[in-house]
């Protein structure tokens, strides 16, 4: 069975860099990939940085939102 994905990238906010907020801590990353089960992460080349379960992930953010002072955001 193939598992269609959808990338969440669009072109207005490609420069963004994303924050996978996890229990532990945070992951970086160029681009996100929706899936089934999870989010996969990634870099800059386009190589896979992680699988991120959607039961461990808290939040995935732009790095815009850390310019803001609004508490609102997080």
């Amino acid at each position: 069975m193939m598992v269609r994905r959808n990338v969440f990238t669009p072109a207005h906010v490609r420069s963004d860099m994303y924050r996978a907020i996890l229990p532990n801590g945070q992951l970086k990353c160029e681009r996100y990939e929706r899936g089934e089960r999870g989010v996969e992460l990634y870099d800059s080349d386009d190589e896979l940085l992680a699988f991120v379960p959607y039961q461990n992930l808290e939040a995935l953010l732009t790095e815009t939102a850390y310019e803001t002072d609004e508490p609102s955001v997080m």
